[in-house]
């Protein structure tokens, strides 16, 4: 499946969830690393970067991760196709069944690591 197919599914079913999803797509004048969404929901909020089964992270992606997860831990995350949840290191912190699960996993993660 392509990134955009895979991004649009995964959005589409968190927006059903009543997320409110903010693209954003870069441009040679926007900073680069960028994750492809942000994503607002009562549960959680912050920065979701899709990538299919053999997607790589660029080296700017990873930084901008990681500088915001060290800024305020659990507001950056990376999707990856079959849903699954990694952090920019592309350890896996969990898998989720749909929007809902998706958006309740990232709100019990981002809780765990702020406990820490």
């Amino acid at each position: 499946m392509k990134e955009s197919k895979f991004t649009k599914e995964v959005c589409s079913k968190m927006k059903n969830c009543g997320a409110t999803i903010v693209p954003y797509v870069g441009n040679y004048r926007q900073q680069n690393g960028v994750p492809d969404r942000y994503v607002c929901h009562q549960l959680w909020q912050g920065w979701l970067e899709f990538k299919t089964t053999k997607g790589r992270l660029s080296t700017a992606q990873k930084i901008f991760i990681q500088r915001m997860n060290l800024s305020r831990k659990g507001v950056a995350f990376v999707v990856r196709e079959p849903n699954i949840i990694e952090n920019e290191k592309g350890d896996t912190l969990s898998h989720f069944a749909n929007g809902f699960d998706l958006l309740l996993k990232l709100y019990h993660i981002t809780e765990n690591l702020r406990c820490r």
